[in-house]
Order: structure tokens, then C-alpha cells, then sequence
């Protein structure tokens, strides 16, 4: 929706989503993410798995989750 995000959000997004680890980086931070949510065969789901700090909390053919372990449930920190 460039309308209500613009073209340069969401040509971020498109680098985000294509697995691009300094754009995901700079993003989590920038917004203060806590947690992610993103189809499971997209690039940027497998920068996730890597990531440390990151935890899996969900997944199925339709999502994958990722909680920030300092931001998850204590029983959910692994």
C-alpha cells in the first residue's frame, strides 16, 4: 500500500523479505520489533532461523514466528 506507507517503506520491505540481513537488521532496531511474522519458504524467514537473540515460537505451511527470547515468555526462552 504505497499509499499509505510510500515507495521507499515499502522498497525496504521487498529488501527485507528477499533476505537482505542489513535491511532486516536495520529495521528490527529501527522500529523496535519484538516480534516477526512471515511466509515459510521466504529468504528472509531463513535470515530469521539464524539470527541470534531470535527464537521460532510458531510455524506452520502458512507462517513462521519469531519472538526476540529477551521479549518472550520465561517458559518460551530457550
Amino acid at each position: 500500500r504505497t499509499d499509505m506507507f510510500g515507495d521507499a517503506f515499502l522498497a525496504n520491505y521487498d529488501r527485507i523479505a528477499a533476505g537482505d540481513a542489513k535491511a532486516l537488521d536495520e529495521a528490527l532496531e529501527k522500529f523496535g520489533v519484538t516480534w516477526t511474522m512471515f511466509p515459510p519458504h521466504e529468504p528472509v524467514t531463513k535470515e530469521m532461523e539464524a539470527k541470534p537473540g531470535w527464537t521460532r515460537l510458531f510455524a506452520d505451511d502458512e507462517a513462521v514466528i519469531h519472538v526476540r527470547k529477551d521479549a518472550a515468555p520465561l517458559g518460551l526462552r530457550k
